[in-house]
Parts: C-alpha cells; sequence; structure tokens
C-alpha cells in the first residue's frame, strides 16, 4: 500500500446531510466523469443538447444548436457560447441514452 493512502481513506468530506470518505468521494468523481465522457463523445454537430456548465462564479444551463466540437482543444460551442469541457457537469438531449 502507497505511503499516506491509509490516512487518506480515513478523511472524512462532508457535503450537506451527508458524508463521505475520500475514497468514496474520488470513486463517485470517477464514475461521474466517466458518464460525462461518454455522453460527450456522442455529441454531434447541429444536435439539440443541454449542457450545464460552471462559468466564473456560477453554474449556468444553456439549451442549443451545437455549432462546434473540438476534442483537441476540449471544449464545444453551443450557437456563440464556448464551453470548456472541465467546465461541464452534465449533458444532456433526446438523443443521447442516460445512464451509466
Amino acid at each position: 500500500m502507497p505511503k499516506g493512502t491509509d490516512n487518506c481513506r480515513k478523511e472524512r468530506i462532508r457535503e450537506g446531510n451527508v458524508t463521505y470518505s475520500h475514497a468514496d468521494y474520488f470513486y463517485d468523481v470517477r464514475v461521474v466523469t466517466d458518464v460525462l465522457s461518454r455522453k460527450l463523445a456522442l455529441v454531434k454537430k447541429g444536435m439539440m443538447i443541454t449542457v450545464r456548465f460552471y462559468r466564473t462564479d456560477a453554474y449556468d444551463t444553456i439549451t442549443g444548436l451545437v455549432t462546434r466540437i473540438d476534442p483537441e482543444y476540449r471544449y464545444i460551442t453551443i450557437v456563440k457560447t464556448k464551453i470548456p469541457f472541465d467546465d461541464i457537469t452534465e449533458v444532456s438531449s433526446p438523443e443521447i441514452p442516460d445512464g451509466e
């Protein structure tokens, strides 16, 4: 076992009324990131999608047509709004199946 791993598992993260261990929290983050990555891979230019993302100091939601996807520079453009992949928290569309 790597040095410091045991201490990491004993730390707790509190969110609202729920307390997570570090291991549980990071597992959840990996699962959410994996699902989000799969959904983004299904997005095509011209699709109507809804994206929730972080903008400056708050979360925002936009619905519109995808006008550009740039996997190399990791961003998507919906109408004229350019959104970095790392700022996206949720993607939905009737053309993208939900599920994990």
